[in-house]
């Protein structure tokens, strides 16, 4: 099942329906999963790397590695991001301290 050494899933026989269905496994087990905010792990990830690689431009080596990348790769996506100058204020503020 893709997706199950990531998200601990299995399938599991719903008792009312009959039917195979997956379920989520481990802490998560018998949780609903409901993406109320409109934000997905992926979607964070990349604006947290874009908001590091905004602040810390001199740590671009370090940011790539904590999220798993090559350099490459932080160049292809994250770096020259048209960020306005009160959006970068911003944003600086919110990942104050990181890698201290």
């Amino acid at each position: 099942m893709e997706g199950a050494v990531y998200h601990q899933e299995r399938e599991a026989k719903n008792k009312e329906t009959g039917e195979m269905e997956v379920r989520s496994a481990g802490a998560n087990e018998g949780r609903e999963r409901k993406n109320i905010w409109g934000l997905s792990v992926k979607s964070f990830r990349k604006s947290w790397e874009s908001w590091l690689t905004v602040t810390y431009e001199d740590r671009q080596a370090l940011i790539s590695l904590s999220q798993g990348h090559e350099t490459e790769t932080a160049m292809k996506h994250y770096l020259g991001l048209p960020f306005k100058a009160e959006e970068k204020r911003d944003i600086r503020l919110m990942v104050e301290g990181w890698g201290a």
